[in-house]
């Protein structure tokens, strides 16, 4: 795995190479650069040796997203920052992953293993990654007006997108907020698959919010809420089977 990281100050770049080599010890660090201008210069030539990208976000003379806007990319990159206030911006570029200062080891480790799953690495990261298993994020931090709200997994009745943006539905009192991620981040990276269901393309429920289960035309099933809702919550018909087996199951 050949990395670039992007970062302008050198000892959270060194902290950074020291952990990446503890945990995946045949990285290979091939470059580091401080500033926007010097990025540039080094990926227009370099681009198509390196894996992947840590990427600082604020830089001596600008933000990351200056390069990533001049340069078409095809590496994936992990962004880094002290701040949160990125996270949306950060996914509309190649986002692999989006790590808040001080890097800690299993946050690191997450990062690795969805690169992993993208499949542009090697068989022995493979051997190193499987040792943690599949972890779920505990907590996230939501978005209210100006405030960062945490909750717990157990509190979201559910997630649905509206306009390319997933907001979340607190499972007490109804409350939305705003999240930084995908449905498919949520479902593939960071939600207990035992308590969340993705039911269609809009919708991902906790088992715990479901109060009833009704047949739908087409073959279909729609759910009905612990909290009030004015949407429809149909269960696509193709999901309907694996849907009632991981209801029981789990």
């Amino acid at each position: 795995m050949k990395v670039l990281i992007i970062e302008d100050e050198k000892l959270a770049a060194s902290r950074l190479a020291r952990l990446l080599l503890k945990v995946h010890p045949t990285a290979e660090i091939i470059h580091t650069t401080d500033t926007v201008r010097d990025s540039i210069q080094y990926l227009k030539t370099n681009n198509g040796q390196l894996d992947l990208i840590f990427s600082d976000i604020h830089l001596a003379d600008g933000t990351c997203f200056e390069i990533f806007d001049t340069l078409d990319l095809t590496v994936p990159i992990v962004f880094t920052t002290a701040f949160d206030e990125y996270t949306i911006k950060a996914f509309d570029f190649k986002s692999l992953h989006y790590l808040l200062k001080p890097i800690e080891e299993e946050d690191l480790i997450k990062a690795l293993k969805k690169f992993q799953r993208i499949g542009n690495e090697k068989n022995d990261i493979k051997e190193i990654l499987n040792r943690f298993g599949k972890e779920q994020t505990k907590r996230f931090l939501l978005k209210s007006g100006q405030k960062l709200i945490p909750k717990k997994q157990s509190e979201l009745a559910y997630f649905y997108s509206q306009n390319k943006i997933v907001h979340t539905v607190d499972i007490t009192d109804g409350k939305t907020y705003l999240t930084d991620f995908t449905l498919e981040q949520l479902e593939n990276d960071l939600l207990s698959n035992q308590d969340f269901f993705r039911i269609n393309r809009k919708h991902i429920v906790n088992k715990e919010a479901i109060k009833e289960i009704k047949p739908y035309k087409n073959q279909r099933l729609t759910l009905s809420l612990a909290i009030p809702t004015k949407e429809e919550f149909i269960l696509s018909r193709e999901k309907v089977n694996h849907f009632k087996e991981w209801f029981i199951e789990h």
